[in-house]
């Protein structure tokens, strides 16, 4: 995820300060225009990972609003904030009162934001995976699936915790929520998975193999994805993965 958002952030650098848009090509020579773009940058991301996520995933607007809805409404609040912090840099940077307008910075601001919140944020709800049909789950009686309705109908694969946001794997795509494992964990009563490490939880048929690399015990959960498991949860790990494979 992190990596994600750096090498957006990184892309736009390197166009923006090639390109020179609004301006900025004739008003600055190239490391200047590096230095302006990378300090606008930096600091929008900063309100952008804070207002975007929020709407993006929060439990209580996902069962009022359809993402693209709940993302639209994040990069604008943000972009709101972010550009009076951009309308200073620029007169700081330019030393000179002669300003665009607010809102011609604030259209700015919008639409650099909202490409790269697309592919920090948006871009991990289109991944497909090979896998589409569920299970037979009654997801109607797993918590989960009231709290995000959106991931109704297909089945959990895995989910691993990255900082305060949860990476969640299912038969259809990947998308990222900001929530904790415990309050996951608890949501997901009575689905047949479990946790097996304090930052990933799996599905009990998306237990693959037991690998011993080492003094690590690895849970392979897909053709190049290994999860790994924790010391107090291997015996009941193990015990999970036995009764599963004896039932295929």
């Amino acid at each position: 995820m992190l990596r994600r958002k750096a090498k957006a952030i990184a892309i736009s650098l390197f166009l923006l300060t090639v390109l020179g848009p609004f301006g900025t090509y004739d008003d600055f020579s190239l490391p200047r225009r590096a230095a302006y773009w990378l300090v606008i940058l930096v600091f929008c991301s900063v309100i952008f990972e804070i207002s975007v996520p929020g709407f993006l995933y929060s439990p209580n607007l996902t069962r009022k609003m359809r993402r693209w809805f709940r993302f639209a409404a994040g990069v604008l609040v943000a972009s709101f904030f972010a550009t009076w912090g951009v309308y200073t840099i620029e007169y700081v940077a330019r030393g000179s009162p002669e300003q665009k307008p607010l809102y011609l910075v604030f259209v700015y601001v919008v639409l650099i934001g909202s490409v790269i919140s697309y592919f920090s944020f948006m871009h991990s709800f289109s991944k497909v995976y090979a896998r589409t049909v569920p299970t037979g789950i009654d997801f109607e009686r797993i918590a989960f699936f009231s709290t995000y309705p959106e991931l109704k109908g297909s089945s959990l694969l895995w989910i691993t915790m990255e900082d305060h946001y949860a990476r969640i794997v299912t038969e259809a795509r990947e998308v990222t929520l900001h929530a904790s494992m415990q309050d996951l964990e608890r949501q997901l009563s009575g689905y047949p998975g479990m946790r097996v490490h304090r930052s990933h939880w799996v599905a009990n048929d998306a237990m693959q193999s037991i690998d011993r690399e080492g003094r690590k015990v690895m849970l392979r959960v897909d053709k190049n994805q290994k999860l790994p498991i924790g010391g107090k949860y291997q015996k009941q790990v193990e015990a999970v993965f036995a009764e599963t494979t004896q039932k295929d």
